[in-house]
């Protein structure tokens, strides 16, 4: 069948996860990401704020998009169409079945033509339970829990030494809560391990916390590289966005993949994992840490089972067949 995807090419690589997932089923795919892009969007954001008009602004490029993306739907005649958390573009469009996979909340400007896109939507996938009752009060069906991935094919375990007792691979905003929890969190493991931290933001938070700059090992450019970290460490601290509430991120699923062992904060989709070690506050956090630094089998074995959940369940092929079985259960 053919499917027209759309999605932002920067989030996690899951459109082109998902993209690779349905070729690998022996589908035909559309990867519609022009004016979708980073680039795209560093252009429209300054031009924007330095309009008198920003909303006209937005507007603008909105219809651009909106107008490129429809044409291009019209263009390739899809079986169906699927748009992942796309912001920019306003579906209105109909004579297609039309799935939205919305992988993280609606958020700032582009929340309103995320949601008031739903009205023309066949379906709604969505990664958070606790999220879909705002999406279900512009979308009257029931919203279907469909949680990250993990790509198997980037992420898997190499035999190389551990260097690292404590990683973490985030981005550390200094616009965000999320920054300055994470940076409080590493700030506060004891001196005497091997704590590093890669990604973007973290300088700035080095003057609120001066261990930081001792333990920043700079921005990790691609996922070769961090499944190379992950391999790296001992254990990996996972800690997600504020915005997730119940979900899990892509990064829980790759960090499995890698047969690294981790610990992250608690959330309800944890339970998609078997012995998952997780912390409630920085005093637990390092009271894990105490704990699993010195049980090298120990730690291996819960990775391992891990590893075999994700690979069994949770690969970017498993999502792709759950949605293609909506659409052959009801729209084929």
């Amino acid at each position: 069948m053919k499917i027209h995807l759309t999605g932002t090419n920067w989030h996690g690589d899951i459109t082109s996860n998902l993209q690779k997932a349905f070729e690998s089923l022996g589908h035909k795919v559309f990867f519609f990401e022009k004016h979708l892009s980073r680039g795209w969007k560093i252009a429209q954001n300054l031009i924007t704020r330095a309009s008198r008009k920003p909303y006209d602004a937005e507007n603008y490029f909105s219809d651009i998009a909106t107008k490129r993306w429809r044409q291009s739907v019209a263009s390739f005649q899809p079986d169906l169409v699927i748009v992942e958390d796309a912001p920019n573009i306003r579906i209105g469009l109909e004579g297609f079945p039309i799935f939205y996979y919305e992988v993280s909340p609606p958020h700032g400007s582009g929340a309103k033509e995320v949601l008031l896109s739903f009205r023309y939507v066949d379906e709604v996938f969505c990664i958070d339970k606790d999220w879909a009752k705002y999406i279900e009060m512009f979308f009257s069906e029931k919203v279907r829990h469909l949680p990250l991935a993990g790509n198997p094919d980037v992420f898997y375990p190499m035999d190389i030494d551990k260097i690292y007792d404590v990683v973490m691979v985030a981005s550390a905003p200094e616009q965000s809560p999320d920054g300055l929890m994470r940076a409080k969190l590493i700030d506060s493991i004891p001196g005497n391990l091997r704590v590093e931290v890669f990604g973007n933001g973290w300088k700035y938070w080095f003057r609120y916390f001066h261990s930081l700059e001792f333990r920043y090992g700079g921005y990790h450019k691609t996922a070769k590289e961090v499944n190379r970290i992950y391999n790296q460490s001992k254990i990996v601290l996972n800690f997600h966005s504020t915005g997730h509430i119940s979900s899990v991120s892509s990064r829980t699923f790759e960090i499995a993949l890698a047969s690294a062992f981790q610990i992250t904060d608690q959330r309800s989709d944890l339970s998609l994992f078997p012995d998952f070690p997780d912390f409630g506050g920085i005093n637990d956090m390092n009271a894990q840490i105490s704990e699993w630094l010195p049980k090298d089998k120990a730690r291996q074995e819960v990775s391992q089972r891990m590893r075999n959940e994700v690979l069994q369940r949770h690969t970017w092929k498993h999502r792709a067949e759950e949605i293609l079985k909506v659409f052959n259960e009801k729209y084929k």
